[in-house]
């Protein structure tokens, strides 16, 4: 695994807040799913009441390439096509499959990905969503030990939850700027990201990435 790739993959490798909920009793049952490059079976989950997808009318830069999935579930704008890949990760509660759209530039010391992880088993009536979002950024900055966190802020995907942050962390004479967005729809997480090594992340090319992300 490159190292792009294991700092992408933090959410499903740390399972912290999974496993709070596993040891609270509540009953969590990893699904199995079969995905072809593009997309994978969404859970046969009903939509709760008061969630509506956004509007779909996204806009990006000339040149970027549109990633969507086949079944409609969601759809990105990246600088440039993206290498797919999936991967089976041992977390706390069990198997889970990442599914991953990466594309790295300046020699790949910058990448633009989109992820995401299907928790067929949660129960929505059970789970705080904003308490998973909050264990996953968590996840994340144990990746980077004393990091400096500049943003951190609840957001929305339409009526679905999410969050936004950025931090800075310098060590071994490296400089690591990393942007994220992470959301819940229903029962899956997307995590939207920029990671940058010793190059600050482009202020407009961070706008359209996240501007053009759409679940649903």
């Amino acid at each position: 695994m490159t190292f792009v790739r294991f700092v992408l993959s933090f959410v499903v490798c740390s399972g912290m807040s999974l496993a709070a909920w596993a040891e609270d009793g509540i009953e969590f049952i990893p699904g199995k799913s079969s995905p072809t490059p593009g997309t994978a079976p969404r859970p046969a989950v009903p939509r709760p009441p008061g969630l509506a997808p956004v509007p779909a009318k996204p806009t990006a830069p000339p040149g970027w390439d549109l990633t969507k999935a086949s079944d409609g579930s969601f759809q990105i704008y990246l600088p440039a096509k993206p290498t797919y890949g999936s991967e089976d990760i041992e977390t706390a509660i069990g198997p889970v499959k990442m599914h991953t759209y990466i594309v790295e530039l300046n020699e790949g010391n910058t990448a633009y990905g989109m992820i995401y992880s299907d928790y067929p088993g949660l129960d929505l009536d059970l789970v705080d969503p904003d308490e998973m979002l909050l264990g996953a950024q968590e996840g994340l900055l144990s990746r980077f030990p004393g990091a400096t966190l500049n943003t951190e802020r609840k957001i929305k995907l339409g009526n679905f939850p999410g969050r936004d942050l950025e931090f800075v962390q310098r060590s071994g004479g490296e400089t690591i700027y990393g942007a994220w967005r992470l959301y819940m729809v229903r029962n899956r997480m997307y995590q939207v990201s920029i990671i940058s090594v010793n190059n600050k992340i482009d202020a407009e090319m961070q706008k359209s990435l996240f501007a053009n992300f759409q679940a649903k």
